[in-house]
């Protein structure tokens, strides 16, 4: 990889056709399309975005070079390259369960307890992305899981949105940990976090045709994306 990447060096001209879905373009995507347009600036990007099925079909077409997101679930013809596990975590304001829970102490449910997230997922506002989503698709599937119906539901299209919602005190959301670490909103001074019980993440991964493994910018790409997700993927392999 290295000899194919000083070669291209030498060049640094071509295109890149990179996939992903609209939430990873807000929160992920710049900083790795800053460092790569730094460092071969000749290249011509072009960022297509869409939701999980719309962005693997344009990759299984062959329409895109590669993609950022979970592994594909057909993979013929499909080279992934996983880079870390992403969970879907809770997240909720403080001021959300004292309302909900006028004569209980907000403090207690700081402390990870199963019956405690459960209690929040069934009493709060719940605030999710339409059904046509991955990230809607999996919140309400791990509901179901738990025979939970929540009392209220907002559904919003945008995950800049469901962010800002839950950031505003508005509800409880269930989101990819990575999305909260990466996006502007600093939660963590905040608001409260937790892992989901019995939830098992999906795979995040980046994807691309088979046939271009050899491509000398792919690789240069791969090597950006690693460095720029560095964190996470050492995080990863601690656990």
């Amino acid at each position: 990889m290295e000899m194919d990447i000083a070669k291209f060096k030498t060049s640094q001209s071509g295109s890149l056709k990179l996939g992903c879905t609209f939430s990873r373009a807000q929160f992920m995507m710049p900083a790795i399309i800053r460092d790569f347009q730094q460092k071969y600036p000749l290249v011509q990007l072009q960022m297509f975005e869409g939701n999980t099925p719309e962005i693997e079909d344009l990759l299984i077409k062959k329409h895109l070079d590669v993609t950022i997101g979970y592994i594909p679930e057909t993979q013929k013809g499909i080279t992934s390259l996983p880079l870390y596990d992403d969970p879907f975590i809770l997240v909720v304001h403080p001021s959300v369960l004292s309302k909900c829970f006028p004569s209980r102490n907000s403090h207690q449910f700081r402390f990870y307890n199963e019956q405690y997230i459960r209690d929040i997922l069934s009493h709060c506002p719940y605030i999710t992305m339409s059904r046509n989503t991955l990230v809607g698709e999996i919140g309400r599937e791990y509901m179901k899981k738990l025979g939970i119906t929540p009392v209220q539901e907002m559904e919003v299209r945008d995950v800049g949105t469901m962010l800002s919602l839950c950031y505003a005190e508005m509800g409880f959301m269930l989101c990819p940990k990575t999305l909260v670490a990466c996006c502007h909103y600093p939660f963590s001074k905040g608001h409260i976090i937790h892992p989901l019980p019995g939830h098992i993440g999906k795979t995040l991964a980046i994807n691309y045709p088979s046939e271009e493994a050899k491509s000398p910018i792919l690789k240069a790409f791969i090597q950006i994306v690693r460095e720029n997700l560095q964190e996470y993927i050492t995080d990863a392999g601690k656990e």
